[in-house]
């Protein structure tokens, strides 16, 4: 995603210069996990003293946030009959019409992720028009959890640009068990050790990287510590 200028974008997304917390940082609070006093963020903490997109995650399987333009699916204003399905928005009294081609492999994706986490859309997109789509490529009902552009962090990088972060603190998971696939590398780079990047999908029919990433992200679903995995990963 493109450095963006701040008076022309429009949107709910705050700005913050550092995630709520960081492994290793010292800190006192009560562990929402343990119940118990700490002074130390691990990777396996969730700290009482934030607020989070999830008041209360229970599930035994770890989440797994899907970015969705370019990653999952590519969209465009043109109309040339070869989308999968078109979808219909109004925002700001402005009516769209969105083409959508679904990346190849992306129902089995789903099913086969779906047996190891839980799955979320992490998108800068509006509700709107995520909710349409995610509505029909769903077709399985897996999506349990869904974040849009208000969730996002803008990152100031001067007095007229920022960037997009997805801060994964704010969400409600231990970083040993939280990880984010985007095409965009700078969303995650607040937490580069539950982050994957993706090649970015414009709509070639004879993409198949969902299916060549499937056994990797898998295979974290399994690991006792996705933080500890990609951070041997990234030392290397």
């Amino acid at each position: 995603m493109a450095v963006r200028t701040i008076n022309q974008i429009q949107e709910k997304a705050q700005f913050y210069q550092q995630p709520q917390f960081t492994v290793n940082q010292s800190l006192m609070y009560i562990d929402l996990i343990t119940k118990k006093e700490c002074s130390l963020i691990t990777s396996a903490s969730l700290p009482s003293n934030f607020t989070y997109f999830i008041p209360n995650y229970t599930s035994q399987k770890p989440l797994l946030c899907l970015d969705l333009d370019e990653t999952l699916i590519a969209s465009s204003f043109k109309q040339g009959g070869d989308e999968d399905f078109q979808i219909h928005v109004t925002y700001q009294n402005i009516d769209n019409t969105y083409s959508v081609l679904k990346r190849q492999y992306l129902d089995e994706f789903l099913l086969s992720l779906a047996e190891d986490f839980e799955l979320a859309i992490f998108t800068y997109s509006i509700k709107q028009y995520a909710d349409k789509i995610i509505k029909i490529i769903d077709t399985h009902n897996l999506i349990k959890y869904k974040f849009y552009r208000e969730h996002c962090v803008r990152n100031k990088i001067n007095e007229s640009q920022f960037v997009i972060i997805k801060d994964l603190t704010r969400v409600g998971v231990p970083l040993d068990r939280i990880l984010l696939i985007d095409n965009t590398k700078r969303v995650g780079e607040w937490q580069p050790n539950n982050f994957i990047w993706c090649e970015s999908f414009y709509g070639d029919r004879s993409d198949e990287h969902l299916r060549t990433m499937l056994p990797r992200i898998k295979a974290l679903g399994k690991v006792p510590s996705i933080y500890k995995e990609l951070e041997k990963e990234n030392e290397q």
